[in-house]
């Protein structure tokens, strides 16, 4: 089978924390052509590399091409709530933003002496003090990242509930939140790590036949176009969320929004007002909250039913999980209390760990679920869903689009990387291969 490097920049940065140094090293055709990219072949460097405790950062062969989704980026590492391997999802812009910067897979071993933010573009890794950032919540830190290198849509950020060490802190993507709930934040934050920051200035050349081939795919899903249908509200119903919630999601919606070339716009910007209804009667402005997390939301909302957004931005001001605030604040409470109650589970974090096993999704094993990072909405929960998964986290497109899009095949997708059959049938045989190495780790 032939190489995939002309879908790779071919490099691999190697950031030892403790010694401050950076290697770029060229990756391994041979491996890539055995893994294939993504989760496999960040599972192949953490075995490289596991006397470092490392956090693995990669992407696939697809991510930042013409392919729908394909806004792809993983972090592999070894959970601090399950103690297994774990594979978070990264979305937005964090995949093409990644390669695009030069880089296809980065290695952050060892803890840094004091805390740091990685700077990644034009090919070099530049390690910053980040003291300054202790204690800060998400929006002032990307505020501050914007004010200092003008940049800022696609980073990686542990927040205050991190650096407290809260078990269930999650990282966020720019101002969206994440799907990390099994641990990525605090290891980050053990590591020394405040956040990683993407500042992708090239591409990659793919040919104009993916360009069409991905055109007649958004034309055949029915996506070509605008939009009427609220894409956030999908979601919630394949997931079985309660009427509700939905329409609370359908009240305060105000634009939706989408990963790196993606049809479905499934995250929402929602509008609110709080409690404060003098504050409506006077015509002040909304505020607002961006949600890609349909779980957290979801969470919230069956609990706290319109305080949910305020709880939601609580949520994401602190970087920690809306699942677990929803189950561990009161049920009756005004919305100063309820808040107030989130900063406390962020800021005054129990000693010892919950892992919330029981909160996983009817049809998916608890090992299965947070292998993938434990937050992916539960859309699907057939004996297909791993190995979609899977696939999705080794090529380099969002596994929620590949979910929700059941009737997309394997073959579809890898037929981007080539319209020889005779090679889209052996690169079959050898994602299948890499799938299961992944799996085999939960």
């Amino acid at each position: 089978m032939k190489d995939l490097s002309e879908f790779y920049t071919m490099k691999v940065g190697v950031v030892d924390l403790a010694a401050s140094t950076v290697n770029v090293v060229p990756v391994e055709e041979r491996v890539v052509r055995e893994r294939i990219g993504g989760a496999a072949m960040n599972l192949c460097l953490f075995d490289q590399h596991e006397e470092g405790d490392p956090i693995v950062l990669g992407v696939g062969p697809l991510t930042g091409s013409f392919v729908p989704a394909s806004s792809l980026a993983m972090a592999t590492f070894r959970s601090p709530l399950t103690e297994r391997m774990s594979f978070v999802p990264l979305m937005l812009r964090s995949g093409p933003e990644m390669k695009f910067a030069g880089f296809d897979f980065i290695i952050l071993k060892g803890r840094a002496t004091k805390q740091v933010f990685l700077r990644i573009r034009g090919g070099k890794i530049d390690l910053h003090h980040a003291e300054y950032g202790e204690g800060l919540e998400i929006p002032e830190m990307t505020a501050f990242i914007r004010k200092k290198w003008g940049v800022g849509q696609a980073s990686v950020i542990a927040g205050p509930a991190a650096d407290r060490g809260e078990h269930h802190a999650i990282v966020s993507c720019g101002m969206w939140g994440s799907l990390d709930k099994t641990g990525l934040a605090r290891t980050m934050a053990s590591k020394n790590v405040k956040g990683v920051v993407f500042e992708g200035a090239s591409g990659l050349r793919f040919g104009q036949s993916n360009l069409e081939r991905s055109q007649r795919m958004i034309v055949e899903l029915g996506l070509h176009g605008h939009l009427k249908a609220n894409c956030f509200i999908s979601v919630l119903d394949r997931m079985g969320s309660g009427n509700d919630v939905k329409k609370i999601a359908g009240k305060f919606h105000g634009k939706q929004m989408a990963c790196y070339r993606c049809p479905f716009p499934c995250m929402s910007y929602m509008e609110f007002y709080g409690d404060d209804r003098r504050r409506r009667r006077m015509g002040k402005e909304t505020t607002g909250v961006a949600i890609c997390d349909h779980r957290g939301f979801a969470a919230l909302g069956e609990k706290h039913k319109t305080k949910a957004l305020p709880l939601m931005a609580a949520c994401l001001r602190f970087g920690i999980d809306p699942v677990y605030v929803a189950s561990n604040l009161p049920d009756s409470e005004t919305l100063e209390e309820l808040i107030s109650g989130v900063e406390t589970l962020a800021l005054q974090p129990e000693e010892s760990i919950q892992e919330d096993v029981n909160d996983v999704p009817v049809g998916i094993a608890p090992s299965l679920y947070h292998l993938f990072g434990g937050g992916l909405p539960p859309i699907s929960a057939d004996d297909s869903w791993g190995r979609r998964v899977g696939f999705s986290m080794i090529v380099g497109i969002c596994p929620l689009f590949f979910l929700f899009y059941s009737n997309i095949s394997v073959r579809t997708m890898l037929s981007f990387l080539s319209e020889d059959d005779g090679y889209v049938d052996a690169l079959e045989e050898t994602v299948a291969r890499a799938v299961q190495s992944v799996l085999d780790r939960q």
